[in-house]
């Protein structure tokens, strides 16, 4: 009884993988992954998943952090339909830039 406990604890410490994801690639990408894997000393799949799961990450962390709360969301979007008048600084900018698109449709 002892041992079937011990072997149930072991597998429920260690996550199944049994889900799989399947890639066409050109030669060129498939030999440019095995080339960066190589260097990690990576296998090709562990290189693939760890960096892929990294991006997915950085992903989903720039999304959630242009998320608003809703009183944020209404302040913001008071600012949008309530404009206030453009400073100094802002109709220098415009100016600038008007000049700057204007000579280069001149070329």
């Amino acid at each position: 009884m002892e041992e079937r406990t011990l072997q149930t604890s072991d597998s429920q410490d260690k996550p199944v993988k049994n889900r799989r994801i399947d890639l066409r690639l050109e030669a060129k990408q498939k030999a440019l992954l095995e080339a960066a894997a190589t260097v990690t000393g990576q296998s090709l799949m562990s290189f693939v998943v760890s960096n892929s799961l990294t991006a997915a990450r950085n992903v989903l962390h720039e999304y959630r952090a242009t998320e608003l709360s809703f009183a944020d969301f209404e302040k913001f979007m008071h600012m949008l339909e309530n404009p206030e008048e453009p400073n100094t600084a802002l109709l220098n900018a415009a100016r600038r830039h008007r000049q700057k698109t204007k000579s280069s449709h001149d070329l």
